[in-house]
């Protein structure tokens, strides 16, 4: 799976309300690292809807839009994160 062409090696999500700074979450991917490794497992249009129903979800629960931020690290950015402002960029 790739994210604006460039190939995602792992997933991550933190809450907005969180104050961890992003880039943190390299240091602790076991607490932020999507589990079971969706780009790896789903299709892109699957990885969309599953974004989309967790924002769903958030918001439903009195949480503020966008909420849930998701960030991928990728293949030739090893060690740097990328935030995911267009889940509509996820491809296979």
């Amino acid at each position: 799976m790739r994210y604006k062409g460039l190939e995602i090696a792992r997933f991550f999500m933190m809450d907005q309300d969180n104050l961890d700074n992003p880039q943190e979450m390299l240091d602790n991917p076991s607490y932020y690292q999507t589990r079971n490794d969706p780009h790896l497992y789903m299709s892109a249009h699957s990885v969309r809807d599953m974004i989309k129903v967790v924002e769903l979800v958030s918001f439903r629960l009195g949480g503020v839009v966008n909420r849930i931020r998701w960030y991928v690290e990728l293949v030739p950015l090893t060690g740097q994160l990328v935030e995911v402002l267009n889940y509509n960029d996820i491809d296979d």
